[in-house]
């Protein structure tokens, strides 16, 4: 795996790294703390900045949602490192993190689809910050954090880190909520981040104000209301409703709401004064132009609307000739299946779907998913469950999993890879770490000529190896 993360990109060779390292198979405390420093060193060289959160609801979307758990790009690949020698060497941690820069200088337009996702950033401060043993030097950790406290973008995960310290037995929160509280009210005006941030960090907000004390509390609602206005008033993108697809198919829509209607129903309640916003005099600019949602193509649509077709059948019927002979057109139909637009000047849609079919066709199930869908808050058994049943017996497995490497290796991928290598990978690390990952597959994948896939089949046979299927 060294070996061969020294010839991949520098955000697969840090990658490789850190999770053979993870894997915990590198005893030797020296080779680890080499390996880490060669890790953080080439992070500084990834094509991403940092982690994005992309609205729409398309493959670009779906790819770029998958990528944040993915971190590689170079916020969360140098948070890894640090967060590795959190254990063993914690001042060597806390050197590494303060080197850290987030993508705070880049503006972004209203017609931009995402903005950077910080969340990776600020989960490891709370673990740094308890590992400092002496009070001054955890204030002027904190100090600096709050001092490159500038951006909407931070908020929502600055907010949670605080939330996890003011919930400690011994904290002080208004050394922690005023100077964040009175930062808020001196954030850079930046509509586009303001406008699709605000739906998230007005939860953790509310959640962070009902675990502060009276004082503190009253506090950080009056700075969020200024906030909020002062941001309102620059300006904000227009929005529109957010569409999302359940786990059994159904798509509902949720209209947009605007920001001061959210303080005034999230937040102003909080405190007896109860300061809300009047709606009309919230912002004197029209709203901005709203971004170009991705969306599936109609030949995705009709292609997966027949697979869960034939997922539904019951075990009996998957076993007849029939559900066979049926299954094997379906599979020559998706793997047959060639770029309908005569546009190819952005190829990556096109690949994401076809990748999506391939990998959707391999999953399924012998019996059928249940028809009535958990609760919330048991979606990860149910996950789990769905991860170890069966999947059906038919023959067109194995041309899937070379159909699938075969994609990965294409000239239309490279054209993918060269333009954003996050955007060609993010199917290829989807399907390694998915239950229809296989012994066959990392085989295929290791003797791919492409480095990237060469690299990612040893990480997934060093995953079997260990007896963990997934990293």
């Amino acid at each position: 795996m060294i070996d061969a993360a020294s010839v991949a990109p520098p955000e697969f060779a840090a990658d490789a790294l850190l999770l053979l390292i993870e894997s915990g198979r590198v005893g030797d405390p020296e080779q680890r703390r080499e390996l880490l420093d060669q890790a953080f060193q080439l992070a500084g060289y990834a094509q991403e900045d940092g982690p994005l959160s992309w609205y729409g609801a398309g493959p670009l979307s779906a790819a770029f949602h998958a990528l944040a758990g993915a971190r590689i790009d170079r916020v969360s690949l140098r948070v890894r490192v640090a967060r590795a020698l959190l254990t063993n060497d914690p001042k060597a941690a806390l050197e590494l993190y303060e080197q850290i820069e987030l993508p705070l200088d880049a503006k972004s337009e209203c017609e931009q689809p995402f903005t950077y996702n910080l969340a990776e950033y600020y989960a490891a401060l709370a673990p740094l910050y308890k590992s400092i043993t002496i009070p001054a030097e955890k204030e002027q950790f904190l100090l600096r954090r709050f001092a490159t406290f500038r951006s909407s973008a931070q908020v929502e995960p600055f907010a949670a880190a605080l939330l996890t310290l003011v919930s400690e037995p011994k904290s002080e929160p208004p050394a922690l909520i005023y100077p964040f509280g009175g930062r808020l009210s001196k954030l850079d005006q930046d509509s586009r981040v303001f406008t699709y941030e605000f739906r998230y960090a007005i939860q953790t907000l509310k959640k962070l104000a009902l675990a502060s004390p009276a004082g503190p509390r009253e506090y950080l609602v009056q700075q969020a209301r200024a906030w909020v206005l002062q941001a309102s008033r620059h300006g904000l993108c227009a929005q529109r409703p957010m569409q999302s697809m359940s786990m059994d198919g159904t798509i509902s829509r949720q209209e947009p709401v605007a920001p001061a209607q959210l303080f005034n129903d999230e937040l102003a309640p909080l405190i007896a004064a109860k300061p809300v916003i009047d709606i009309q005099n919230a912002g004197t600019e029209p709203p901005g132009p709203t971004f170009k949602r991705d969306s599936y193509s109609a030949e995705y649509l009709k292609f997966d609307q027949t697979r869960r077709l034939m997922g539904k059948a019951e075990a009996a019927e998957k076993e007849a000739a029939q559900w066979k002979t049926d299954i094997e057109s379906y599979v020559t139909s998706i793997t047959g299946w060639r770029n309908p637009s005569a546009d190819d000047s952005d190829p990556a849609p096109y690949y994401l779907e076809k990748a999506e079919l391939l990998r959707n066709a391999l999953g399924i199930e012998q019996e059928p998913p249940p028809v009535k869908l958990p609760a919330k808050e048991h979606w990860s058994e149910y996950w789990q469950s769905r991860s170890k049943g069966a999947r059906a017996n038919y023959l067109g497995r194995d041309r899937i999993l070379i159909a699938l490497v075969d994609l990965f290796e294409s000239s239309l991928a490279g054209s993918v890879y060269g333009k954003r290598r996050c955007v060609w990978f993010a199917p290829v690390r989807t399907l390694v770490r998915s239950p229809e990952n296989s012994a066959s597959l990392d085989d295929l994948l290791i003797g791919a000529r492409h480095p990237v896939l060469h690299l990612y089949g040893l990480v997934a046979r060093l995953q079997s190896a260990a007896g963990r299927k997934y990293w």
